[in-house]
């Protein structure tokens, strides 16, 4: 297909657009230039909203009751492509780190509040809590977005793998998104261990114990 005079204009103009916030960011080291807008794109995000955030799993009975919240902290989440990002809030100018979707798998809560993100092997590496009073469906639609992007970054591996192309067929925006996550992939939060929690949440003998235990 051929593009006319008036579409070259606009895909140069993109282009530029993301060529000019990758420098920025490169520029900034990772400081700012890949804002909620800027990785939108003209295609707009897979998921975006509010939540919970945790490395980890914080609390073994948070599945169960809802327990307490000890280190999670409110963050801004958007999927594009197969990569989530993490920003501190929605007008942050960049994200604080990004996660690779591919091969990860998805554990759901039994209260339906919660969502784990697994590394493939059975340990849990982010927690997700969503309040579904504000929006009931929020969960819900946060999985479905997982699962389209868990299996689209497989299959990105796959090509990669077998010597094609693997950015063919991929909007500006997704491609740039990529490029910004391959940088902020290596920010991520070092992970909480269980015995910690128990000692923030209970300071007893056994907590310490637990934790001489698990180094």
């Amino acid at each position: 297909m051929k593009l006319n005079a008036s579409n070259k204009s606009s895909t140069t103009q993109r282009g530029s657009i993301f060529s000019k916030a990758r420098n920025s960011i490169f520029r900034s080291k990772g400081e700012r230039g890949a804002d909620v807008k800027t990785l939108r794109g003209l295609t707009g995000a897979d998921f975006e909203g509010e939540v919970r955030v945790t490395r980890g799993r914080t609390n073994l009975f948070s599945c169960i009751c809802g327990g307490k919240e000890l280190v999670n902290k409110k963050r801004y989440i958007m999927i594009k492509g197969p990569n989530l990002f993490v920003f501190a809030d929605m007008d942050a100018p960049s994200p604080k780190y990004a996660i690779e979707l591919a091969h990860k798998k998805i554990e759901r809560c039994t209260n339906q509040q919660i969502v784990y993100l697994d590394d493939g092997l059975g340990t849990v590496q982010y927690e997700f809590k969503f309040n579904l009073h504000s929006d009931p469906g929020i969960a819900e639609e946060f999985v479905v977005a997982l699962r389209k992007q868990i299996a689209a970054g497989n299959v990105y591996e796959v090509k990669e793998g077998l010597g094609h192309h693997p950015e063919s067929g991929r909007s500006k925006s997704v491609t740039f998104a990529t490029t910004i996550a391959e940088k902020k992939v290596k920010e991520q939060p070092v992970s909480v261990s269980v015995a910690e929690v128990l000692i923030e949440s209970t300071g007893t003998m056994r907590g310490r114990l637990l934790k001489i235990m698990s180094t």
